[in-house]
């Protein structure tokens, strides 16, 4: 009983570094998703520029 109890935290490790994963993904798409938003920000005055022209 002691020896499962010992190895308990590793079965759950490769859950917890999964779970990890896919936060980490998601923040990596947030900071993609604002350069993205910045960069058509600063792009902008020339779209609209190209637009009225």
């Amino acid at each position: 009983m002691n020896l499962k109890l010992k190895h308990l935290p590793f079965l759950f490790l490769p859950f917890s570094l999964s779970l990890n994963a896919q936060e980490l993904k998601a923040e990596l798409n947030k900071e993609v998703k604002r350069v993205e938003k910045i960069s058509y920000i600063l792009d902008y005055p020339q779209k609209a520029k190209g637009m009225f022209l």
